[in-house]
């Protein structure tokens, strides 16, 4: 059954449908904003890519005015569908393994999403209204936790990461830029307070109140991001971590509410999680590339990840760490 815009109430009924389709597909919470001018994200980007903190993020530098100005990515855009799809799971690496962010636990997220996206817009052009959009989900140059704090998702907690008040901050944020009007959220107002574990519990200290992130330091940054080997002064700090770091996250009281059911990203690929310190420490160059090949995990050329592994224990390989 197709909607009509002139119908009374039917702008609330289109996103009232959209809403209980992304729920069907999978997505915990849905929101849907405005395409406006993000002036004040923009001004604190420029200001923060000045610093330097984005270290060798150099796409960062790029489509500044795309970033403050969605609508420049779709031609007569008019509102932002916003969601969020779950990560966590109840899943835990073997004890002693090198650690992974839970993010990267199964498939490729980029891929998940992205396709639950093409349906919903595709329910929305066959099921209620004709409709131009496009997915976004770390694709596109997009004030992500911005535009999902001002549908109404959640806030952008002390560590960065957009918290919702229900499901914590262990979901991906993935959208729709689209041409469509319909009824919008109001943004979450909240915050994090005077708690600050995050910063207490940041080993590299990257965090810091009020607000101040500094990528160069972040372990994610430094075991993904940085295509150099990790710098001396921070190999006795990553606790563990060759890919990513969930610390912030761990530690955070609104993730201590409810533990997420698991979600399909989990159950898509299950070995990369699996896998034993043994397990890491004999594979080679064609093994891990297969591993990767459709994970999240495929951002960090080999050569890149051995020198993760040795970061956090020099001996990881035995006394002979050149691969063979």
């Amino acid at each position: 059954m197709r909607f009509h815009e002139k119908d009374p109430g039917g702008l609330q009924r289109i996103s009232r449908a959209i809403k209980e389709q992304a729920v069907r597909l999978g997505f915990v919470a849905c929101g849907i904003t405005p395409v406006r001018l993000l002036e004040e994200d923009a001004a604190f980007m420029k200001h923060w890519l000045a610093e330097g903190r984005h270290g060798s993020m150099s796409y960062l530098e790029r489509y500044a005015e795309e970033r403050e100005n969605p609508g420049l990515l779709l031609e007569n855009a008019r509102s932002i569908i916003v969601v969020l799809f779950p990560y966590q799971g109840n899943r835990k690496q073997p004890l002693g393994a090198p650690k992974i962010a839970k993010y990267a636990y199964g498939s490729d997220y980029h891929y998940v999403i992205k396709q639950k996206l093409q349906q919903l817009l595709e329910f929305i052009h066959h099921e209620i209204t004709p409709v131009n959009g496009r997915a976004f989900c770390d694709t596109a140059p997009v004030f992500e936790r911005r535009w999902a704090q001002q549908a109404g998702l959640g806030w952008i907690g002390t560590n960065k990461c957009l918290i919702h008040p229900e499901f914590g901050s262990f979901a991906m944020i993935g959208g729709l830029i689209s041409d469509l009007e319909v009824a919008y959220d109001q943004p979450m107002e909240g915050g994090c307070g005077n708690c600050g574990l995050c910063v207490a519990k940041c080993p590299t200290h990257a965090l810091s109140i009020p607000g101040r992130f500094d990528a160069t330091q972040c372990i994610s940054y430094l075991t993904i991001e940085s295509k150099e080997e990790i710098p001396e002064v921070w190999k006795g700090k990553l606790q563990g971590y060759v890919a990513g770091c969930d610390i912030c996250q761990d530690v955070c009281p609104w993730n201590h509410k409810k533990l997420i059911s698991q979600s399909s990203i989990d159950a898509e690929q299950d070995v990369l999680w699996q896998m034993t310190r043994e397990e890491w420490r004999l594979m080679n160059g064609s093994w891990y590339k297969r591993m990767v090949r459709k994970s999240a995990l495929n951002r960090i050329p080999y050569k890149k990840m051995r020198q993760n592994l040795l970061a956090i224990d020099p001996l990881f390989f035995g006394e002979h760490p050149e691969e063979e």
